[in-house]
């Protein structure tokens, strides 16, 4: 059986799961269940989902609600939390963990592992209809829809990596270190390589913004500089 099939066989039963698992029980606490905090997210209600080191809150402005892991289809799958996304049509709650890549969605939760692998540092949006996702071997563009892949990128240095952006332009932006080297890659929206930079050595990215104009903002351990998106 050939990779790309095993993963939409994968997805079909992961998905059939889903429908068929019961909501979560969650716990109620006055405050975090831990009190390491990795990752934040808000969803269209303005609650705020906290993600810590020892599970999930939801934070309604005057209490916690405890998401804990359990080994119970549809219930979180795992306690360690790096990475949270509300998606832009507010339906998911996309979930990075020490296990992999899952969702939340009306009360339950889906895992879905079988690319990225353990952990996933960084999820992020680029467009309405896609997510990245950051593993072992990757970086990962996922279809929401189906959690079909549409695209990767991989290179010495890129596993688990943290510092990456989803520009305007559609362009994905990419920091890490190789050997002591710091590199910037920049993606077309299909995940292919269009540019890579050499950013100095011992610099470790440990930023990434865009301005409304455009500017990308490039921040390292050694300086901080800029460069319009999409220019070449």
């Amino acid at each position: 059986m050939n990779f790309r099939l095993t993963l939409l066989i994968s997805t079909v039963a992961i998905l059939g799961i889903y429908q068929n698992a019961p909501a979560q029980r969650p716990s109620y606490g006055s405050s975090l269940s831990n009190g390491e905090v990795t990752a934040f997210s808000q969803d269209p209600q303005g609650n705020l989902w906290i993600g810590t080191a020892h599970g999930l809150n939801r934070f309604n402005g005057s209490g916690y609600t405890w998401f804990l892991a359990s080994g119970e289809d549809g219930w979180l799958s795992n306690d360690n939390i790096s990475s949270l996304l509300w998606d832009s049509d507010g339906k998911r709650l996309w979930i990075g963990d020490e296990c992999g890549l899952g969702y939340y969605e009306e009360g339950r939760f889906a895992k879905y592992n079988q690319c990225v692998f353990d952990p996933v540092t960084r999820i992020l949006e680029p467009d309405d209809a896609h997510i990245i996702a950051s593993g072992k071997a990757g970086l990962f563009r996922f279809r929401k829809e189906d959690l079909r892949v549409e695209g990767s990128y991989y290179e010495d240095g890129v596993s688990w990596v943290k510092h990456v952006l989803a520009t305007r332009g559609g362009e994905i932006w990419v920091g890490f270190t190789r050997r002591d080297s710091t590199f910037l890659s920049i993606l077309a929206p299909d995940m292919v390589l269009r540019e890579k930079l050499f950013l100095g050595m011992d610099a470790p990215v440990k930023g990434l913004c865009e301005q409304p104009s455009g500017t990308v903002w490039i921040a390292t351990a050694d300086d901080l500089r800029c460069r319009d998106a999409g220019s070449r």
